[in-house]
């Protein structure tokens, strides 16, 4: 693993992580990723998810939730090992109505006040994500409502709507969402995040500068960097004019 010795947060696809292809048994641990919890009838993930708080302007701020998957192998008639790559980090964006005067630290924020939600976006493949001001309100099995986001099987793309207004058919591989899935609990393992030249300990995995996988072979594509290299940590997803830039 590389860390910035100058501090910026410029990528590099001279290092990379990669799944092991000496231990089969040891590829396929990784590859499904932490194991899930049967509760009733539902599958439950305890996986920590990441939270970055970015002010959009004076009275509004996204708090950027960030998720990393080990593997991604698209679902579709082409070939998918085509779409296939390692170490994959996607990402939720929720906006809300948050003045510069009222906390900025993303712990004390709390992202399922209906009162303070503007809209929710998803990030899904080549910039393809987008914004939703009136998203499903959905529980976990604990009663609490949330903004209801949905992962793509095979790709984790984003959507806030199902069925085919909720997917994205590709030439390689067709994105499917439905709420036949896993549930990811995350309200008890929320890690926040945020930039600095000298990162903690915790989170100087936030400092690397390389892919979170090995090259695809077949199309010469590195996999994806991670949270801090990506254009949204610092700029804020794409801005649709459903989303009002102050209120």
């Amino acid at each position: 693993m590389s860390s910035y010795s100058d501090g910026t947060m410029h990528s590099s696809d001279k290092f990379y992580l990669n799944i092991p292809d000496n231990d089969d048994s040891a590829a396929d641990l990784i590859k499904k990723g932490e194991k899930l919890e049967k509760v009733g009838s539902d599958l439950i993930c305890h996986s920590p998810i990441y939270c970055h708080m970015l002010r959009i302007n004076p009275s509004m701020c996204d708090l950027q939730y960030w998720m990393f998957y080990p593997n991604d192998v698209p679902v579709g008639w082409f070939d998918s090992d085509m779409g296939a790559h390692e170490g994959d980090w996607e990402h939720v964006s929720v906006r809300l109505h948050w003045p510069e005067s009222y906390p900025e630290d993303g712990s004390k924020i709390d992202p399922m006040d209906q009162a303070a939600f503007s809209a929710i976006y998803g990030s899904a493949h080549s910039g393809e994500g987008s914004w939703n001001d009136k998203p499903t309100w959905e529980s976990c099995g604990d009663g609490i409502l949330r903004p209801a986001i949905y992962a793509a099987q095979g790709t984790h793309a984003n959507y806030s709507t199902l069925g085919d207004d909720g997917t994205i058919n590709r030439a390689f591989s067709d994105d499917y969402v439905s709420k036949t899935g896993a549930y990811w609990e995350t309200a008890n393992n929320v890690v926040q995040i945020t930039w600095s030249a000298d990162l903690p300990d915790n989170l100087a995995w936030l400092g690397f500068n390389g892919r979170w996988g090995a090259t695809r072979d077949k199309i010469k594509v590195s996999s994806p960097t991670g949270p801090a290299m990506k254009s949204q940590f610092t700029k804020g997803d794409p801005t649709n004019p459903m989303v009002p830039k102050s209120g």
